[in-house]
């Protein structure tokens, strides 16, 4: 039967013939397009029916299964928490010593391969400038050093132990100094076979003790007191002291007398200890001194008190190559040639710029490192630079961390090594980081540099942003970027580890 419209469908502006051609869906007639959509409608809450049927049925069947297996027993829920803790700690460990092992096989092949290379350029250089060598102030030291190095290590020991080793420390009397030079005194210090502190004379009306005090009384170090001439203008720190007459160029400077200082410590004990040991250095407050490295580094390379030796961290920036101050180092052969030297040159006071430089001589604001280095070379005694048999320095004139920023690299024209048999490091102007190198690398229950070696906090920081500044493993102070921190971490405990085989 076709489709018939109604009254009602009529007079909607459109043509009995489209009426006609309208679908219709039960009782209703629907418009074109309108089908489609009524149609999906319906599908969807079908679907949506079904679906929450299902969901039903699901969770009836999951809290059937659950009356049927019962409720656990108090405390297993717990348990298998914890158990499952401890394992991921165990896998998290494991992973962690496998990394560790596998960095460390590969910086023992990187240092061996590394170790291999030097041995070779070393060889080729020392067959090439055999003639040089020989003629040279520290032929000993590049003749024996290789041969010497397979020497046993008890009978190194042996000669370490015949050696007497002076330390002479510059420093001033004053109560900003006190600190610093407790803590000299209280670490390297008592390693020293004589350690003496030289200092100003006391002002006018005022009277300095002997020995600097301290709170144990088998503790005595003598302080000597210089007869200076001029006056040092450090001690205005103290406000008690005032001194501001020096002038270079017509305009005042601040007055640092250290040449005189020196020259007169190493002309008292010239006159009063030159036979209470063999080897001698002038020993910054600010700087850390390992005893037995030195003391190594004589015994391996033989060198004899009575050959004259001034040596330390060379210089080559000025007319004569000189040993930077921080630690300079001389044989008593060297103080035997030298002091007579030091007794008569000239002295000249007044304006710095009045006077001819690059001599020997006793001048207001004279460089001690350079005059030095130009009377040492008046009586033939050049500056000899020590390292060890690699070729790395082994006095610093830098702190750790900027030591091992600097060093040298293959393929670089970077231009520093740091031996690990160091000799001295410097620039450590707070009392406490004198204080942690002694703990760090000296006192056997502190686990300090091992735990931040095996760190896995250091590896993910390290993985994550190796940039990342943190303070400095020494000089807590300053920030230095991660990798230069994991790199002062490392350098330590190789140090630490060398120097308890050294011990007896």
């Amino acid at each position: 039967m076709l489709y018939q419209p109604s009254s009602d469908d009529v007079g909607d502006g459109t043509s009995s013939s489209s009426h006609f051609l309208r679908p219709k869906l039960g009782s209703k007639t629907y418009k074109r397009g309108e089908l489609a959509s009524v149609q999906g409608s319906r599908k969807r809450k079908t679907l949506g029916i079904t679906l929450a049927v299902i969901l039903l049925l699901g969770g009836y069947f999951f809290l059937y299964q659950v009356q049927l297996v019962g409720t656990p027993p108090p405390g297993q829920l717990a348990a298998t928490s914890a158990d499952d803790s401890q394992l991921v700690l165990d896998v998290i460990t494991r992973s962690k010593l496998t990394r560790l092992e596998t960095s460390l096989r590969h910086m023992h092949d990187e240092n061996e391969a590394l170790k291999t290379q030097l041995q070779t350029l070393s060889a080729e250089s020392s067959a090439t400038n055999a003639a040089k060598v020989k003629s040279s102030s520290n032929t000993e030291s590049i003749e024996h050093r290789d041969s010497l190095h397979q020497t046993p290590l008890s009978e190194m020991k042996a000669k370490m132990e015949s050696f007497r080793f002076y330390c002479m420390v510059p420093t001033i009397f004053a109560r900003h100094r006190m600190d610093k030079i407790r803590a000299v005194i209280s670490t390297w210090g008592r390693r020293c076979d004589i350690i003496k502190l030289f200092i100003d004379p006391a002002p006018e009306g005022e009277s300095f003790p002997k020995y600097f005090p301290s709170d144990d009384p088998e503790v005595q170090v003598e302080m000597v007191q210089l007869p200076l001439v001029r006056k040092n203008d450090e001690m205005q720190r103290d406000k008690k002291y005032t001194n501001a007459s020096c002038t270079q160029f017509g305009n005042k400077v601040p007055c640092r007398h250290i040449w005189e200082k020196v020259w007169r410590a190493w002309d008292y004990i010239y006159d009063n200890d030159l036979d209470q040991a063999d080897f001698f250095a002038k020993i910054d407050d600010d700087t850390y001194f390992f005893v037995e490295f030195a003391k190594l580094h004589f015994a391996l390379n033989d060198w004899d008190p009575e050959e004259p030796r001034y040596f330390g961290h060379v210089s080559h920036q000025a007319p004569k190559p000189f040993v930077n101050g921080a630690w300079v180092g001389v044989s008593r052969g060297a103080l035997k040639k030298v002091v007579p030297v030091y007794k008569k040159m000239p002295r000249e006071y007044g304006s710095r710029d009045k006077f001819d430089r690059n001599r020997c001589v006793d001048r207001d604001g004279a460089s001690q490192e350079l005059v030095e280095a130009i009377c040492m070379d008046q009586v033939g005694i050049p500056a000899t630079s020590i390292t060890d048999q690699y070729g790395f320095e082994k006095v610093n004139i830098f702190r750790v961390s900027d030591a091992l920023f600097l060093r040298k690299r293959p393929g670089t024209t970077s231009w520093y090594w740091c031996s690990e048999t160091p000799i001295a490091f410097h620039w450590y102007k707070d009392p406490s980081d004198l204080e942690r190198f002694e703990k760090y690398l000296y006192d056997p229950k502190d686990t300090y540099l091992s735990s931040k070696f095996f760190s896995r906090e250091i590896a993910d920081k390290l993985k994550k942003n190796p940039d990342e500044h943190v303070p400095a493993v020494i000089s807590r102070k300053s920030r230095i970027p991660i990798y230069v921190f994991w790199d002062e971490i490392h350098y330590l405990w190789m140090v630490r580890e060398n120097l308890r085989a050294l011990r007896p």
